[in-house]
């Protein structure tokens, strides 16, 4: 990882295509070493865990990534929205300054 780093710095500083490629090979191995591991460590431990139902299942629910919210979508025109939030805005700067 610090070479990797290293490389990134490097290319930040003398703006070369090879430095980014270097480091762009070195970022995808680091990346798959790093899943690998973490995949290894995770069947370990279910393995000595496979017995114990609890905790296999803390662990299986570790490993499945969690759904995220999802985003709220808008079903009108963007332009449609920024001029509802437009008109919406300085109606409430106005209630919060007559409020004093």
């Amino acid at each position: 990882m610090k070479s990797r780093d290293l490389l990134l710095k490097k290319f930040l500083w003398i703006r070369r295509n090879t430095d980014w490629q270097k480091f762009k090979e070195l970022r995808n191995t680091v990346k798959k070493k790093l899943l690998e591991a973490e995949r290894r460590h995770t069947f370990e431990k279910v393995r000595l865990r496979k017995n114990n139902f609890s905790s296999l299942w803390k662990i299986i629910n570790r490993a499945i990534p969690s759904k995220d919210k999802e985003r709220t979508t808008y079903t009108k025109n963007l332009t449609v929205v920024a001029n509802e939030f437009n008109q919406f805005f300085p109606k409430v700067s106005k209630n919060a300054v007559d409020s004093f």
